[in-house]
């Protein structure tokens, strides 16, 4: 049996027709859709086809290029702005900018007014003689005055309008040139009669400049009052920083580019991300409230400065006047010498010095001399119509003699030797290491202080005691019928002096003196 030819069954049909596609093929085709990379390569091609479409002709999708029209246009900005970028470098941040703009817009009251506080104005009058207190009222009046006289839409105005002029400043301040350089690599920097040559060059060279000028591109709006800005500028610089007429059409360019949505579409088809979205800069600051802010610290600033340097003239007056040109006598331990040490410390250290100082010499010199001369006379030869006002006036020498002793007695205490300058020493020795130190420390002072204090008081009290004592024959002298010192005109100073002279001088030295000590209190 010869072999059996092999034989292939034939292909049997299917028992079931042919299915066509239902719900079921339709949902995974549909979920197939919606596959994200799908989506975006989709989307892709519809900004590539945008981009071909588009009149502005800055970009080969097919290429990936941007081509020499997007270089065109901006070498048409840079040539508008170039000059401005040196002009206006870092005006932005410039607080003389925001001057400007505030102090052109004000009016010519608010413009008196802001005068009338500056530093200058105020020192004038300070020198004219005006009361620091009534300085100060001043000054509070025109501060008020000038604030009441700000509304509110005036201000939201100017803050808006320097908001518009950072649009401005960044439009200005743009790398135009490094940008430009990538497509003409022989163009030479603000050299406008040279003819450039651009090329096209792949996006992803340029990929930065195009984001970052993105930031800028939203916030340029062409109905702004461009002219106004560049006026703004020209206060600021003295010149016109940038063409108008230029500008105009610069606005114009970008105006048209906005319209397009070409930039944007660029930027995207570059990274391959059709949801790309810039980060559009966004200006809010406020310049008005600060700069009124600024001028009424300033201002109260210098009332205060112009005050301590009346009162410390009046200081340096009223101690020539007292002790004349000399120097006066300092002590020896209850000095400035000690304040550094403290000083380190955060601490105030010694505060009365230099009216302690004053205090002891005035004490020194004038109490036992002239001082003494006429209350001897008064007290010894004089006869008064009740005794109260000389055992008034007795006392009063006897404290004061008192208060000199106490003095020396308290200042060679704070010496190394004495008690109360060991006890400072040791404490301020345990602050290296010990922080409860420094509350002792602060305590022990504020006790040395009240003493030093205390003992100032008590003298001024006891000097007015006498002053109010020696006016009372100085009123009498040159009268038939005196009311308090009957025997005036028996009185002989020594050298034979006019009393009445002698008395108007101790009393004029003692009124100048408790002047001093009371500014210091």
């Amino acid at each position: 049996m010869g072999p059996q030819a092999s034989k292939t069954p034939p292909q049997q049909k299917s028992a079931f027709p042919s299915k066509q596609p239902g719900f079921l093929d339709r949902l995974v085709a549909l979920f197939a859709s919606d596959d994200p990379e799908r989506q975006k390569q989709r989307q892709l091609r519809d900004i590539a086809a945008e981009l071909r479409r588009s009149r502005l002709h800055f970009y080969n999708p097919l290429k990936a290029t941007v081509e020499p029209g997007l270089a065109r246009f901006f070498w048409e900005i840079y040539k508008t702005v170039a000059a401005a970028q040196v002009l206006v470098k870092g005006a932005e941040v410039s607080g003389a900018l925001k001057m400007t703009l505030v102090e052109s817009s004000l009016s010519e009251e608010q413009s008196l007014l802001k005068e009338r506080l500056s530093e200058k104005s105020i020192d004038e009058r300070a020198r004219k003689g005006i009361d620091p207190a009534a300085l100060e009222a001043e000054v509070k009046r025109d501060v008020k005055t000038l604030l009441e006289g700000i509304d509110t839409n005036w201000m939201n105005d100017l803050d808006a309008t320097f908001n518009r002029l950072l649009v401005l400043l960044d439009l200005i301040g743009f790398d135009y040139f490094f940008l430009l350089k990538k497509l003409d690599p022989g163009m030479p920097e603000r050299d406008f009669s040279y003819t450039p040559r651009f090329e096209a060059v792949e996006a992803t060279s340029v990929l930065g400049e195009l984001q970052d000028f993105q930031e800028i591109l939203p916030n340029v709006d062409p109905n702004a009052d461009w002219d106004r800005l560049i006026g703004i500028l020209k206060e600021h610089r003295g010149i016109d920083v940038v063409s108008r007429e230029a500008l105009r059409k610069s606005i114009q360019l970008i105006y048209d580019v906005q319209k397009s949505g070409v930039m944007p579409l660029m930027v995207r088809h570059t990274l391959g991300n059709p949801s790309w979205k810039s980060m559009v800069r966004t200006h809010r600051e406020r310049i008005v409230e600060p700069y009124l802010s600024k001028i009424k610290a300033e201002a109260e600033t210098t009332v205060k400065k112009v005050a301590h340097g009346r009162h410390t003239e009046k200081m340096e007056e009223l101690a020539r006047a007292v002790f004349g040109s000399g120097a006066v006598a300092k002590l020896s331990n209850y000095s400035e010498s000690s304040n550094p040490e403290y000083a380190q410390k955060m601490l105030g250290g010694f505060l009365y010095v230099a009216a302690l100082n004053y205090l002891r010499a005035f004490l020194l010199e004038f109490l036992p001399k002239s001082i003494r001369e006429v209350v001897d006379l008064l007290i010894i030869k004089g006869k008064w119509a009740t005794s109260q006002h000389s055992q008034q006036m007795s006392e009063a020498f006897h404290q004061l003699l008192t208060v000199a002793e106490k003095i020396g007695r308290f200042d060679a205490d704070l010496s190394e030797d004495g008690e109360l300058g060991r006890r400072l020493k040791t404490i301020a020795l345990r602050t290296e290491r010990d922080r409860k130190a420094i509350v002792q420390l602060r305590m022990a002072l504020q006790q040395v202080n009240e003493e030093a204090h205390t003992m100032i008081g008590d003298c001024i009290q006891h000097f007015v005691a006498v002053a109010r004592v020696l006016k009372l024959p100085h009123e009498d002298i040159g009268k038939p019928n005196p009311a308090f010192l009957v025997n005036w005109k028996e009185l002989k100073p020594a050298g034979d002096r006019d009393l009445r002279v002698v008395v108007a001088a101790v009393y004029k030295k003692i009124y100048n003196f408790v002047q001093l000590m009371q500014m210091y209190k």
